[in-house]
């Protein structure tokens, strides 16, 4: 019996609709010429403009590029883990609450920005709250297999006193590197100021510090457990048309490959 986790987004609907959805909305977005809708500061969408609903699409696609691409690898590569260990069901509602949060953490941290510091912030669009929420559970999901060391036996200026200087790595090293472009994509404060709200939401979100958890979304429950009935029965069908179509193979190699002295022999020995 095999141990290998199935490749792919097979049995993962949650996180392929992720991926899917963070690739395609900047792609429509850009295609209808809808960039400038996803702005967000302020002063003066919100206080002068009163254009309230740029703080519910804030956070629904990257405007850059690199942003996308890096997002996706993330999911695609770490995070799917989380729906593993979650289900399906709780990684939806993981990311309903994270989006709540953060919209209701943004609106007010930066509001009080402006309105008593005076600091009129430029928020980039994307969900990076999501991105950076995902990051602190998966952390506390995924444990770390292995640590590797890299020595600089050859550089003399970074040896004080004689010490061999190390760095000490681990197989999350690529997850770190890649949520770290990510963090300071957008500049020293743009992109790293929700980045860490998302983080910290998703710190009080793990340790169930936050008012509204998974428990008050059971309106979530009777739809999943609908769409995982249906997907189930999709998978057996297919599998067992795949087994049906393997059988006529099986049955073929389970006969063992006559000579052709055996099959003269046969022909006319009929």
């Amino acid at each position: 019996m095999s141990v290998s986790l199935p490749s792919g987004f097979r049995h993962l609907k949650v996180s392929a609709c992720l991926v899917t959805t963070i690739i395609a909305i900047p792609v429509i977005v850009t295609l209808l010429d809808w960039k400038q809708y996803f702005l967000f500061a302020w002063n003066p969408f919100i206080y002068e403009w009163h254009q309230f609903w740029r703080i519910i699409l804030v956070q629904l696609q990257f405007q850059n590029e690199s942003e996308v691409v890096v997002a996706s690898i993330l999911i695609i590569t770490k995070f799917k883990s989380i729906e593993r260990v979650f289900g399906s069901l709780k990684l939806a509602k993981t990311l309903f609450l994270l989006y709540i949060y953060n919209t209701f953490a943004i609106t007010l941290i930066y509001s009080l920005l402006y309105l008593v510091l005076g600091w009129n912030v430029f928020l980039p669009s994307g969900p990076f709250g999501i991105i950076f929420g995902l990051l602190h559970i998966y952390n506390n999901t995924t444990p770390t297999l292995y640590h590797f060391e890299l020595l600089f036996n050859n550089v003399v200026n970074m040896r004080p006193f004689g010490e061999v200087v190390k760095i000490t790595l681990s197989d999350k090293f690529t997850t770190y590197l890649l949520v770290t472009i990510l963090f300071f994509n957008e500049g020293l404060i743009s992109s790293t100021l929700p980045s860490s709200i998302g983080y910290f939401i998703g710190y009080l979100y793990w340790n169930e510090l936050l008012p509204i958890n998974d428990a008050s979304l059971s309106f979530m429950d009777s739809y999943f457990s609908k769409s995982i009935i249906e997907s189930n029965n999709t998978d057996s069908l297919s599998e067992g048309a795949d087994d049906q179509d393997n059988q006529p193979d099986e049955q073929r190699n389970d006969t063992p490959p006559r000579t052709l002295g055996q099959q003269l022999f046969d022909t006319f020995r009929r």
